[in-house]
């Protein structure tokens, strides 16, 4: 007994060795972990690591004193902070580029856990409660259940762990009344102390927002206490915090803070929907958490220091009162975890992980009901729970095992996964069979083992050569999924949590002619998986000899086109400055206002192919390809084959050739006649513009003619006839941004929009009153987060469709975007003046106030929002959500862009300012997102 107490004296007196070895031991059972288990990430997990490969592919080349490279370095991850990445893309680049070597990471989060919980069991109640704490961290099945795993929710326990700690200190140290009054204390160590919290608030916040559900209640109490006490330098010890954690935080929130509330939105609200929640008026959604804590701290944690807190009630009933330092620290215990618990509850959305940051507060509880106990049943119950551990995560063949666990520690068994699964061989196959491609592969299943997110993860790793996608969600889209890609995964036997429409486009992708199964891999539970390509892909990339003068060898025409004759080569120039059509095939005739097909054929530089992005005009002979009137062309703006040409890190050298299958849309209102082809080269980089020397290619539009059936229209044109419907406003913009977000599924980059936003830069300048072009222009620079751009482009639209209110409705939009609330205000009163019933634009108001701080301004706008969104119904359009968009935009808007007799809309306009809208209305409400 005596030597017991001599080493555990010695353990007092040196808590940087029994945190270290407490370290040391967690990080050993979890790389042991880490080695036995082979699976693959599952959905959030792999969604996280996709962020570490954008932040570990960003940081091998960065431009730290660029202003620019910072807009992309935060934008990399637009609605999840980007600290826990940005600080796993160190061990992800030293220990290889693997999901264990993300999943590293959450060992310094776990020491700073540990550090941070025995600084809180110190202040409070000294360096044994402080050690005992730590090491009661490293036993508790939520902790490390969730160690194991690339989740941000061990990342959160540890920040909120360290704020609570530095708040802690901050407390005793600057309030009377506390353990620290009775110390000497420099009156500096305060405000270095506020100052340090500062900096791990901020941190904290840019891991994620929810740590703000487990610090705001105690920072509010403190500040609540000090403005009551007129403690007016604890006052301004809080505020130099709030600054510093503002100005670490700002740069990603300034950036992405309208996704931030808009993903916080689907998150939260509509991920307790779907997943059939309780909602808060019910006393479930408000014991959820109780019921749950009990499986994260398991029987042996929970009952002998209940029984340790019982027998000292029972031991001191007789006893006076105890310090008061010691009843101030538990009132503080009581604020963290209480304020902690109803937040946290508070939030819609339930999961057990949620809830971790309150288990490094509740093991300070449990070490102080331990402690009540003698040496031996204290470390009985440590080593019962080690065992449990163990049991939990490993799977050991020991007699009475299960049963163990199933009574003492049940529902947190995680045994590491033996199984193979075949996303690299998935991957490899890709490359392999369109080697200079980048591709989307449409994952059909979704289930932890294959997921979109994880052949993302695995595709990235290979230099973003294949991207996952989820399509077949809803039904009457299946056929444009199936359209547009060129690949897809499908698996036998249970799909995973898919709706019922993903068996629809499974069944089109087995059963079609158009695609081939190029690889079947048997999964561990008995069912294949598939991989199916299409037979006719939308672009092929091949290497060809460098020219000698003679006509390059040319592929043969496809069935039912006409192909133009191929351009001889001329060797005098060198093949590396060379770009050029070099034939183009389409049907002889065509009608107007339906998709068409053609196939480009295009050579070139690797340089030239990728880095340019290529204006295509169709024009009646004589007529300026650039600025001619809609009536007498139009236009097919684009990257060559999309946009997706990618050969890896290295740029080839040669000459090559591409050739693009695409439909384009002559417009419905087309004047009949033969439409000859130009073509311009506009660099990304440089914007310069240049034009290519084309075939002699003719197409006669006939009103007679019949349709051809045509591949999908290519998404710069889907997008340029999704943004004739803005000038209609509220009506349209829910299918506006509804379709977008299918167009996002098949261009995992957004590249289309780069493409879309330079060709209209190069149209309006020479066509500047193009007012369709304008819309598409603002539409595209907002979906890009450039608001500059974007704010430049609106207000080139508030000129062409000044009598429109929504005209300014997306230019104040765009200048809130950019927290320019001057602009804005100016904005919305234009546009009040066109239409002073307009709900958006009383909402627009409410925000551009609140902004400021106007508080009144911001009811006031609210309640008049309110008013008139009662009486404000919108007008109904002829134009269903499920039809094509070529069916219901094109023809609308024309050349000079106010020309026309339209539709008026709903609203009663001011009779001074009496305006037409520009086109047919629509009974979609406005998503909240814009």
């Amino acid at each position: 007994m005596k030597r017991f107490a001599v080493w555990r004296d010695r353990l007092s007196r040196s808590p940087i060795a029994v945190l270290t070895g407490l370290w040391l031991l967690t990080t050993v059972v979890d790389g042991l972990w880490w080695w036995r288990d082979r699976r693959p990430p599952a959905w959030d997990q792999a969604d996280y690591l996709n962020g570490v490969v954008a932040y570990w592919h960003a940081l091998q080349a960065p431009h730290w004193f660029q202003p620019d490279w910072w807009a992309q370095f935060w934008q990399l991850t637009t609605k999840i902070p980007p600290l826990t990445y940005i600080i796993a893309a160190l061990p992800f680049d030293r220990l290889g580029q693997t999901a264990d070597a993300a999943t590293a990471v959450l060992t310094l989060f776990n020491g700073l856990l540990l550090i941070a919980v025995y600084g809180v069991g110190v202040q409070l109640f000294g360096p044994r409660t402080g050690l005992w704490a730590a090491g009661i961290c490293t036993l508790l099945p939520g902790l490390y259940r969730y160690r194991t795993e690339f989740l941000l929710d061990v990342p959160v326990a540890a920040a909120v762990a360290l704020g609570l700690w530095l708040l802690t200190a901050w407390r005793v140290r600057s309030q009377p009344g506390t353990i620290a009054s009775a110390r000497s204390i420099r009156p500096a160590l305060a405000w270095w102390l506020a100052l340090a919290l500062g900096l791990a608030l901020g941190s904290a916040i840019l891991i994620k927002q929810t740590v703000l559900l487990f610090l705001c209640v105690p920072i509010a109490w403190l500040l609540v206490a000090s403005l009551w006490q007129r403690q007016w330098q604890r006052v301004g010890q809080l505020v130099l915090g709030a600054i510093v954690a503002v100005a670490i935080a700002y740069p990603w929130y300034r950036t992405n803070w309208l996704l931030v509330l808009t993903g916080s939105k689907r998150a939260t609200l509509d991920a307790a929907i779907a997943e059939g929640d309780p909602a808060l008026t019910s006393p479930e959604a408000w014991l959820y958490y109780l019921q749950v804590l009990p499986l994260l701290l398991s029987v042996p944690l929970i009952v002998v220091p209940l029984a340790g807190w019982l027998r000292a009630l029972w031991r001191d009933r007789a006893k006076p009162a105890g310090s008061p330092h010691i009843a101030a620290a538990w009132r503080w215990l009581a604020v963290l975890l209480v304020g902690g618990y109803l937040l946290c509850s508070l939030n819609v959305n339930k999961d057990a992980r949620y809830i971790l940051p309150l288990l490094p507060v509740l093991s300070i509880v449990l070490a102080r009901g331990l402690l009540h106990w003698g040496w031996r049943v204290r470390w009985s119950a440590i080593a019962l729970s080690a065992l449990l551990m163990v049991l939990n995560l490993f799977p050991l063949n020991i007699p009475f095992g299960d049963a163990l666990v199933q009574h003492l520690s049940p529902h947190v068994r995680h045994h590491p996964d033996r199984a193979s699964y075949p996303h690299r061989e998935m991957v490899d196959a890709i490359v392999a069979k369109t080697p200079y491609l980048q591709a989307t592969l449409g994952v059909l299943p979704s289930t932890p083992q294959i997921n979109q997110h994880n052949v993302s993860f695995y595709g990235g790793l290979a230099d973003y050569r294949v991207y996952g996608r989820q399509v077949g969600i809803r039904e009457r889209e299946v056929e444009q999924d199936a359209r547009s890609l060129d690949w897809f995964l499908t698996k036998t036997g249970d799909p995973g949590s898919v709706p019922a429409a993903r068996a629809l486009i499974s069944q089109l992708v087995t059963t079609s002619s158009d695609f081939e199964t190029i690889r079947t891999w048997v999964l561990p539970d008995g069912s294949s998986l598939h991989l199916h390509h299409r037979r006719l892909p939308s672009a092929t990339v091949k290497a060809l000899a460098p020219p000698d003068g003679r006509v390059l060898t040319p592929t043969p025409a496809e069935p039912g086109t006409r192909s133009s004759k191929p351009i001889k080569e001329k060797a005098a120039v060198p093949p590396g400055d060379r770009l050029r059509l070099a034939r183009v095939e389409l049907p002889e005739r065509l009608p107007p206002g339906t998709p068409a097909p053609v196939v480009y054929e295009w050579r070139g530089s690797w340089d030239a192919l990728h880095d340019n992005i290529i204006l295509v005009s169709w024009h009646r002979v004589g007529s300026d390809p650039l600025s001619c009137p809609q009536s007498q062309c139009w236009v097919h703006d684009r990257a060559i084959a999309g946009g997706f040409l990618h050969a890896g890190s290295e740029i080839p050298s040669g000459f090559w050739e591409v050739r693009d299958r695409t439909a384009m849309l002559p417009p419905a209102d087309l004047i009949p006649g033969e439409y000859v082809l130009a073509a311009f080269a506009c660099n990304r980089v440089t914007s310069e513009l240049a034009p290519l020397p084309v075939p002699p290619a003719v197409v006669t539009i006939a009103p007679d003619t019949a349709p051809v059936p045509a591949p999908e229209l290519d998404l710069p044109t889907q997008f340029r006839e999704l943004a004739l419907l803005l000038p209609a406003g509220e009506p349209a913009l829910e299918r506006v941004f509804t379709e977008i977000a299918r167009l996002n599924q098949y261009d995992p980059t957004q590249d289309y929009l780069q493409q879309t936003a330079l060709a209209l830069t190069q149209r309006l300048q020479a066509d500047p009153q193009r007012r369709d072009r304008a819309y598409a222009l603002g539409l595209a620079r907002a979906l890009q987060q450039n608001p500059r751009d974007a704010i430049a482009a609106f207000e080139r639209v508030t000129g062409l469709d000044s009598q429109n209110p929504y005209a300014f409705v997306y230019l104040a939009a765009v200048n809130l975007y950019d927290w320019r609330t001057g602009a804005a205000r100016h904005a919305i009163s234009r546009g009040l003046e066109l239409a002073p019933d307009l709900p958006l634009l009383h909402a627009l108001n409410a925000v551009a106030a609140l902004m400021r701080g106007n508080l009144l301004g911001a009811w006031q706008s609210g309640d008049r929002y309110l008013t008139v969104s009662a009486t404000h119904l919108p007008a109904r359009s002829l134009a269903r959500a499920d039809t094509p968009i070529n069916e219901q935009s094109r023809g609308v808007l024309h050349s000079e862009g106010n020309a026309g007799v339209e539709p008026s809309l709903s609203y009663a306009p001011n009779p001074a300012r009496a305006h037409t809208s520009g086109l047919p209305q629509s009974n979609f409400p406005a998503p909240a997102s814009f």
